[in-house]
């Protein structure tokens, strides 16, 4: 069985906030993400949540919801994600600042 990857991966970054990365190379997901709040940080495949000050658990709870509403299959921080339980393989810990990445993180990071 192939090994399937979520659409898009939300958690929180230690620099930059609330952030969000796509599994595959999907305009209408990278088209969604800004619909829900999110901007593309530049020089990255990395989005983050605009106006990060601005209530950011809420409004990152929102932008899963409103992404799963649409159909995209999305991996979350456990502060994100209002249905763990349906969810099992949300992450616990930042997703792009802990040893433990899911494998395509890697290809997510930030060039400075």
């Amino acid at each position: 069985m192939p090994d399937t990857h979520p659409h898009i991966t939300v958690g929180h970054h230690t620099r930059y906030g609330v952030v969000a990365a796509t599994s595959h190379d999907n305009h209408v997901a990278e088209h969604m993400l800004g619909r829900v709040g999110f901007e593309r940080l530049p020089g990255s495949t990395l989005y983050t949540l605009a106006d990060p000050h601005q209530d950011p658990l809420r409004r990152g709870e929102q932008a899963v919801q409103s992404l799963r509403a649409a159909q995209y299959s999305v991996t979350s921080d456990a502060a994100y994600d209002l249905q763990p339980a349906s969810h099992p393989s949300s992450a616990s810990h930042g997703i792009l600042d802990g040893p433990e990445r899911p494998p395509f993180a890697a290809l997510h990071r930030v060039r400075r």
